[in-house]
């Protein structure tokens, strides 16, 4: 038996094959390498777009007593506020002004300043959903403002409690938040659609 001998021209095929074989894994290499970095500056890209809602609550009691919910995009970006529950006591509610003033007027309706006047009690509300909120935009939710009355600070404080606002919004690449609670700040959601 003979064995054959490898010649030049068999031994630069040969080299000419493991070379591809390796700038093929290079290749690949380097197509992940440029993935990664893809994802990473979309990431980038996102972050310098977010927004970051919070909400506020003040009470104030100096000449009338007020309640003022808000909220406040302290992100960096513009927010898609896509939708706003109100709830109080855990039963949603319409965010339909006149439906808002027709469940707070009753626990109102029974204080007078004095006996001969009118106890004035002024709510305003701002909900709408899709709304844009610009970075650094403050937003009223709702207002309740009425004259001082006797034991005011405690109708008012257990009236804060019992009222409960979600929000759920979005950053201009479709990221999604749900917010109800500003201590435990916003949570990332899949989307709005399951919001109660």
């Amino acid at each position: 038996m003979s064995r054959q001998k490898l010649d030049r021209s068999d031994l630069l095929a040969i080299i000419a094959v493991l070379v591809s074989f390796i700038s093929l894994g290079l290749g690949v290499y380097e197509a992940n390498i440029m993935k990664q970095e893809t994802e990473i500056m979309l990431q980038q890209q996102k972050t310098s777009v977010w927004p970051y809602i919070n909400n506020n609550l003040l009470i104030s009691y100096s000449e009338n007593a007020s309640i003022l919910f808000s909220i406040t995009n302290k992100g960096v970006g513009p927010a898609l506020v896509n939708k706003i529950l109100l709830k109080k006591e855990e039963k949603f509610i319409s965010t339909d002004y006149v439906e808002v003033y027709s469940l707070f007027e009753p626990i109102f309706a029974g204080l007078n300043q004095k006996e001969d006047s009118e106890f004035p009690v002024n709510i305003s509300t701002g909900f709408r959903d899709n709304i844009i909120i610009s970075p650094g935009e403050t937003v009223e939710l709702l207002k309740i403002e009425c004259g001082r009355f006797p034991n005011d600070t405690k109708v008012l404080s257990d009236l804060v409690r019992s009222l409960s606002i979600k929000i759920c919004y979005s950053s201009i690449y479709g990221d999604t938040w749900f917010l109800e609670n500003s201590r435990i700040g916003p949570k990332p959601v899949e989307s709005c659609d399951k919001l109660e």
